[in-house]
């Protein structure tokens, strides 16, 4: 492990590694795809042996001179809903990631719809879409608590508004509403998480 992080990814550090734990901290902007690259990794080793799951966790410090122990604390937490995530008969295996849990299986899903995020905001799309997209998540929580019908219309609306506003970034605000709206209407579920992604990772 030691060897593997000090030659791919030098700003991140080996805090402790041995038996089936471990610790790194690192840039957050790198955590993710590190996180992703050793689960390739174990698989691998494990020669696709689907009976062999990791889950991980990332926590972000609120700034440099935050006692580590801490970090470790909030992120043994966090691992715990990693490991308690169910999704279609399936447990575990899976990531805490900017607030939510996601399996593996979804993590390329999840980065492909931070990354038009960022790409229309890069095109100078307005921010307020980060405020929207949050809005939108909650009102689709509460709807689902109180057993109520998800108003996606207002979500299809604002997104055509942006079209005619950004017509360079048309195809692209397409794709984004297509990929976190189904056909059913409902919202993809992590949509928060992947806001709070694009958002620190456009942040000046």
């Amino acid at each position: 492990m030691e060897e593997f992080i000090e030659k791919e990814y030098k700003k991140c550090s080996v805090v402790y590694s041995g038996g089936d734990d471990f610790f790194l901290v690192g840039p957050w902007s790198e955590l993710p795809y590190v996180a992703y690259l050793i689960k390739e990794k174990l698989k691998e080793y494990s020669g696709g042996n689907e009976n062999i799951a990791v889950s991980m966790a990332i926590e972000i410090t609120p700034d440099k001179k935050f006692p580590i122990y801490r970090v470790g604390i909030a992120t043994g937490e966090s691992l715990d809903k990693a490991k308690e995530y169910e999704r279609n008969g399936k447990a575990k295996d899976a990531i805490f990631l900017f607030g939510k849990a996601i399996g593996w299986e979804e993590f390329n899903s999840h980065k492909e719809i931070k990354d038009l995020i960022v790409k229309v905001l890069v095109n100078k799309v307005t921010r307020n879409i980060l405020n929207i997209f949050h809005s939108i998540s909650y009102q689709s929580r509460k709807a689902e608590e109180k057993e109520e019908i998800f108003k996606a219309w207002r979500l299809v609306y604002y997104m055509a508004r942006l079209e005619e506003r950004y017509g360079k970034s048309k195809d692209d605000l397409k794709r984004l509403l297509n990929l976190i709206l189904n056909k059913q209407n409902r919202l993809y579920k992590n949509l928060e998480s992947a806001t709070i992604w694009a958002d620190l990772q456009t942040r000046s």
